[in-house]
């Protein structure tokens, strides 16, 4: 009776060591498969966390070459068929602000680095705004003049102490010939500015007493003026450029 007693819990160990084998083998595989998702889980969030990441710096760069400051102005990059950078900055007068004046420039007022090489900023009650009538033949120069003249002399315009603009022409014989009016530095004095516009072949801004010269190149007019107006735009807002 012993002997198959015993016979018996030796079966029954056997086939008890066989189960708990398999069950480790189950639970062995279990934990494989968990950690084989909970791998891919980790990967899929880092794809999602390396995505938004990606997005919010794409996010960011756009954001900060559409939107930026200088000249003490807040500019917003605006493409409304045509390229151009909108700001407004404030006009002062006798210590308060007088006015705001919408600057729209076609040129990036942040990669625009022409020479200024004065920082006095000042208005007469009068300014003339002269330019070089010299190559004035092609289509280009007479739009770039355009558009920089009149941009320039709208500006001039918002000052409340100035209280006349006027156009006139560099060369006293063309002026003559033409019956245009004539002005360059040597016309200014104290109650007159003037602003000359000159396509020299090189870009750059001086001032010799109350007259400006802006050089230009391949006729930049536009860019010149603009140039020049935010020069006086930083000295309004204490802003270096």
């Amino acid at each position: 009776m012993a002997k198959k007693t015993t016979k018996k819990n030796v079966k029954k160990t056997k086939k008890d060591s066989i189960k708990d084998k398999s069950s480790e083998d189950k639970v062995e595989e279990i934990s494989a498969q968990e950690r084989e998702q909970n791998k891919t889980a980790m990967w899929f969030f880092v794809i999602i966390l390396l995505t938004l990441g990606g997005s919010i710096i794409g996010y960011l760069y756009v954001k900060d070459s559409n939107e930026f400051s200088y000249g003490g102005v807040n500019f917003t990059r605006v493409k409304d068929g045509i390229e151009y950078y909108h700001g407004k900055t404030p006009i002062m007068y006798n210590g308060k602000v007088s006015t705001f004046f919408n600057l729209y420039f076609r040129h990036n007022p942040k990669q625009n680095k022409i020479p200024i090489n004065t920082e006095e900023f000042a208005l007469s009650r009068e300014v003339v705004i002269s330019f070089d009538p010299q190559g004035q033949e092609e289509q280009k120069c007479r739009a770039e003049l355009a558009v920089g003249h009149a941009n320039l002399k709208q500006f001039m315009e918002v000052f409340p102490w100035v209280d006349f603009v006027s156009g006139a022409v560099i060369d006293e014989d063309y002026a003559n010939e033409k019956g245009l009016n004539f002005a360059n530095c040597e016309s200014s004095h104290e109650n007159k500015t003037v602003i000359m516009l000159v396509n020299s072949g090189k870009f750059g801004i001086e001032k010799e007493e109350n007259c400006y010269i802006v050089n230009v190149k391949n006729c930049g007019y536009n860019k010149g003026t603009e140039r020049l107006m935010i020069g006086f735009v930083a000295k309004i807002n204490n802003a270096t450029l």
